[in-house]
């Protein structure tokens, strides 16, 4: 054996000794293993330089939450071996972790392809084009993965089957998969409200409320779960709705610790006017939650409505590295204008510009906006708001 090969082997011994190991998750391993893992650790050296290295590293770099990394090694992968299914497939998983639907789309699409009986490539495309507004192709992805092979997709499947069709407006269809999802018992507490909004559709209020009763009064038994009711309980009980979106918060990760930060700020921001409540919850998810450009919009408005301006100005300096969306530039234009010099019109012009141009259309919202009420004094602003209503019509 050659020494490269012997490099790769020694490689592969660490990695799989070390995956081993993780069967013994909450217990020691045996002491055999443990010395084996720890043999092959120190002595696996040397630059990866096949597909099947690099989507070793890959697999431990994932497994570790170093996305970036991993990714990084399976664009490698799949340079050396384009027909790599797992790498594709990784690869995808690490591009959806990292916020990059659109790059994840590509490559379970291409996973899909190179296995094309194989359910997961197809069920997880269907999520990532689910979390991307695209519901129509979500839902022919989810019924792809329940066929291939047929029944091997997960009870969860049907779950979200049916939240696709609630959201394309075939509502019979999302009912029965609601129902099923229910008798697999499956998210209990988030089926029952989305069949509750299907029966609603429908015409069946009675059983839309009979449901709703039984998931406020169940327990829920997960983050997302907590999320979802506590973004049905805003509009009827406002205080029922804090506890489960703090709930969320403090227990959750990811995404749903982001949804948890997002209505514990729309309570308190734009529901509560509670600017100290509002800076200190977006203070917490600036800390706890991945980089997010609408954290550090809504904290601008906070600071602004506290009459801190210095301190706005500056959370949209740290706004504008950061790809604001639309909305968050609406935010930023309202914590400008507050305190704003005149000499300053200008800039706060530009973010309402941008908001307008990149998706704010509702005029309504340029006219009631508290925090651009002195804005609204200005000529600047008059001639925007004539420009902006020529548009509209």
């Amino acid at each position: 054996m050659d020494g490269d090969a012997a490099v790769r082997k020694q490689n592969e011994a660490a990695h799989f000794a070390r995956a081993a190991a993780d069967c013994f998750a909450g217990a020691s391993p045996p002491p055999a293993l443990a010395r084996l893992g720890e043999e092959h650790a120190a002595g696996a050296v040397g630059t990866p330089t096949t597909a099947r290295d690099h989507f070793l590293d890959a697999a431990e770099l994932a497994r570790a939450g170093r996305h970036a990394d991993a990714a990084a090694a399976l664009e490698e992968a799949t340079i050396l071996d384009p027909g790599h299914a797992a790498a594709h497939y990784l690869l995808g998983y690490c591009r959806t972790q990292l916020g990059q639907p659109g790059r994840a789309a590509e490559r379970f699409a291409l996973a899909a392809g190179l296995m094309p009986h194989d359910h997961r490539p197809f069920r997880q495309w269907g999520w990532t084009e689910l979390s991307s507004g695209h519901y129509e192709r979500a839902a022919r992805l989810f019924e792809r993965s329940r066929q291939v092979p047929a029944g091997a997709s997960p009870p969860e499947l049907r779950y979200w089957l049916g939240v696709t069709r609630l959201r394309i407006g075939r509502y019979e269809e999302a009912k029965a998969d609601f129902t099923a999802a229910l008798n697999l018992q499956v998210r209990p507490v988030s089926t029952l409200l989305n069949r509750a909004d299907a029966r609603e559709k429908t015409g069946d209020v009675d059983g839309a409320n009979t449901d709703r009763r039984a998931a406020f009064e169940m327990t829920a038994a997960t983050t997302t779960e907590l999320v979802e009711r506590g973004q049905r309980r805003e509009a009827v009980d406002r205080a029922a709705a804090l506890a489960d979106f703090r709930k969320a918060a403090d227990g959750g990760s990811g995404p749903s610790r982001t949804e948890a930060y997002r209505g514990l700020l729309r309570l308190a921001l734009d529901q509560g006017d509670d600017a100290v409540e509002a800076l200190r919850v977006a203070d917490e998810a600036i800390a706890r939650t991945p980089v997010s450009a609408e954290f550090h919009a809504v904290r601008a408005t906070a600071l602004a409505r506290l009459n801190r301006h210095a301190d706005a100005r500056q959370a949209v300096a740290t706004l504008s590295k950061l790809n604001p969306t639309a909305n968050d530039s609406f935010r930023a234009a309202g914590a400008l204008a507050r305190g704003a010099k005149a000499e300053e019109t200008r800039v706060v012009m530009a973010w309402l510009r941008r908001a307008y141009l990149t998706g704010v259309r509702d005029v309504g919202r340029y006219e009631s906006s508290q925090d651009l009420a002195a804005l609204r004094e200005t000529e600047e602003f008059r001639s925007f708001r004539a420009a902006i209503g020529e548009l509209s019509r």
